[in-house]
């Protein structure tokens, strides 16, 4: 692999992460309830 694409998988890998768990936490804190 390259240095480029291993970035690239590193980033992806962080931001589902950091999804996941900001959309986690906002279920919690919200009660279930989406907001915009």
């Amino acid at each position: 692999m390259t240095t480029a694409s291993i970035v690239t998988t590193i980033f992806m890998a962080v931001v589902l992460i950091g999804g996941l768990a900001f959309c986690f936490s906002r279920v919690g804190k919200g009660g279930g309830e989406w907001e915009d």
